[in-house]
């Protein structure tokens, strides 16, 4: 017995014998879609004969409003025959990098909403590797495909008005030297 198997799995013996190799309640892919259960890691390893690792699933038990989420790696062990003997797995909790996961997703996506009704577009510049990162707005207000990528900085500097390039170059300045700035351009 595996009292923190028992504890994530639920459990799920019968007279002391093992009836099933899938979890109480729905299993989850990693985008919350259900899992088929012949994907799961238990059945792919027993099919395949190949261990199966780094697979993100998610565990809905009946009675909770969210599910557990778990990083399963599967591997099969075989004996001197061939066949397999027992299949090891081990599930890492990562509920807790999961909903991190998703409150980041859900603060993009509100400022990306944000920036696109305020018709505000964003962008960084790392000095160091010379590569600029746009807003997906930003992009929206110049007419750009994001699928080019961001343009090079030159471009960015030649979109700055004419009356506010002499700001536009202390600006750039600043950053280099201190690591901050702060500017508006019309």
């Amino acid at each position: 017995q595996n009292p923190a198997a028992a504890a994530i799995l639920g459990d799920r013996t019968s007279s002391g014998r093992r009836e099933a190799l899938f979890p109480v309640g729905q299993l989850l892919q990693a985008d919350g879609t259900p899992l088929p259960p012949e994907q799961a890691p238990l059945p792919r390893v027993l099919a395949e004969r190949q261990p199966h690792q780094g697979q993100v699933l998610g565990i809905l038990r009946p009675g909770e409003a969210q599910p557990k989420w778990f990083l399963a790696d599967a591997f099969p062990e075989t004996g001197d025959s061939g066949a397999i003997r027992q299949v090891v797995l081990t599930l890492t909790d990562v509920t807790a990098l999961m909903r991190t996961e998703q409150s980041l997703q859900e603060s993009v996506a509100l400022l990306e909403r944000t920036q696109r009704l305020a018709d505000l577009g964003s962008w960084e510049y790392n000095p160091a590797t010379r590569q600029t990162t746009w807003s997906a707005e930003m992009y929206r207000i110049h007419g750009l495909d994001p699928a080019r990528g961001a343009p090079p900085f030159p471009y960015l500097a030649a979109m700055v008005h004419p009356e506010d390039r002499i700001l536009w170059g202390a600006m750039i300045q600043q950053v280099t030297s201190t690591g901050a700035f702060q500017h508006a351009t019309r």
